[in-house]
């Protein structure tokens, strides 16, 4: 009837990643896309670095994209000439053909110029887009981090209080006691102890609270292997393994009795003490 649901972290970690890598493919996009334009506005204006200016543009978009911005109407960018008696191109400064030594030429802009414009607008208006893309993919990916990611961080990410999450019949989250009690919050799952005194968990101040209103620290809360809550005023209960995760590790008292740490435990709809992360039996 109830099935493993993923835990909040593992949605959240799968969201940021993907918003990540398409936040960079869009970045790197612009960049090319811009370093394009710049390339093509170059050759429209017959600017004899089209190369330096693109391959700056690329590595440093925003610095060279503003130099760029201000000299690309620089006086030095002129029309190339073409030579009347053998076609050649040469830069407008020249009186003569550097092929065949020439006076007499053409100073109207070559016919691909107005096409390299067209080309350059074309690029510019996919270079704004690429950039609008990216910079939205930046907003989501802050908006995961301060909301969806606090709220993994303060209830799935931090191991106090979490518990295992499970799927009702409609896919939407639930969680059990000992006692096979349904929660829809893991924050209401209650404990109980052998005298089924019943406990909640404190997540702001980090503690379990009885029915009186009296606080024991979560750092002395454990969960027997019958799935009985205890708190260890005196320390009487210690991890067998000391290079063990201190949650995650298995603890013993002087006779033998196991247990495992209250906040990293839970309970399925049997009442059957499992892990809070991965919901694996703990008996």
């Amino acid at each position: 009837m109830f099935e493993y649901l993923e835990y909040d972290y593992m949605d959240f970690g799968i969201k940021f990643v993907v918003f990540g890598l398409l936040y960079l493919l869009f970045i790197v996009m612009a960049q090319v896309a811009l370093a394009v334009t710049v390339n093509r506005d170059c050759k429209a204006k017959n600017n004899q670095k089209a190369t330096m200016w693109t391959v700056l543009v690329f590595f440093f978009p925003f610095i060279a994209g503003i130099v760029y911005l201000c000299v690309r109407n620089d006086a030095k960018n002129l029309p190339q000439k073409r030579c009347l008696s053998c076609g050649e191109m040469f830069d407008a400064r020249y009186d003569f053909c550097p092929r065949c030594n020439s006076s007499a030429f053409d100073v109207q802009p070559p016919e691909h110029t107005n096409q390299y414009k067209k080309k350059a607008k074309t690029s510019l208006i996919f270079t704004i887009i690429t950039y609008v893309i990216a910079i939205v993919m930046c907003v989501l990916m802050f908006v995961q981090i301060m909301g969806v990611g606090f709220d993994a961080l303060k209830n799935d990410f931090d191991p106090y209080g979490s518990h295992f999450a499970y799927g009702d019949d409609n896919g939407k989250k639930c969680y059990f006691d000992k006692k096979g009690n349904l929660y829809t919050e893991s924050e209401e799952v209650l404990y109980y102890d052998r005298e089924d005194n019943v406990y909640r968990y404190e997540e702001d101040d980090n503690v379990f609270i009885d029915d009186n209103g009296e606080k024991y620290y979560t750092y002395f809360t454990y969960v027997d292997s019958d799935g009985y809550f205890v708190y260890d005023e005196d320390n009487k209960i210690f991890m067998t393994d000391d290079r063990a995760d201190e949650g995650r590790a298995e603890y013993v008292d002087s006779e033998g009795n196991k247990y495992h740490y209250a906040p990293y435990v839970s309970w399925d709809s049997q009442g059957n003490l499992v892990d809070s992360a991965e919901g694996t039996p703990l008996n």
